[in-house]
């Protein structure tokens, strides 16, 4: 039996592992580019225009640009014959904006 745990907590730290040195270069890119955008940003600056900006057109803003994410990920998803999830496709889809 107990051989059997070790070899299925070793296959789920190896799974682990894989996971995330998959999304370890993303995250390093984001951080990087949170980085330099937070070194170049005039604060002040940014936040007075922040403070003006209507709450409302904020969230609708937020809003249309959700729904055209799945928007797009739907039509993707219909090009690809449903072969991949949407969810999957907005991520693939925002990755490629890296680019």
């Amino acid at each position: 039996m107990s051989s059997v745990v070790t070899k299925s907590w070793r296959s789920s730290a190896r799974s682990l592992l894989r996971t995330s040195l998959r999304w370890l270069p993303g995250v390093l890119i984001t951080l990087l580019a949170i980085w330099l955008l937070a070194r170049v940003i005039n604060w002040p600056d940014f936040l007075a225009s922040l403070r003006q900006m209507p709450v409302g057109l904020l969230f609708l803003t937020v809003c249309i640009y959700l729904v055209s994410m799945i928007a797009r990920a739907v039509a993707w998803q219909f090009l690809l014959q449903r072969q991949v999830s949407v969810p999957r496709t907005v991520l693939t889809l925002n990755e490629g904006y890296l680019f």
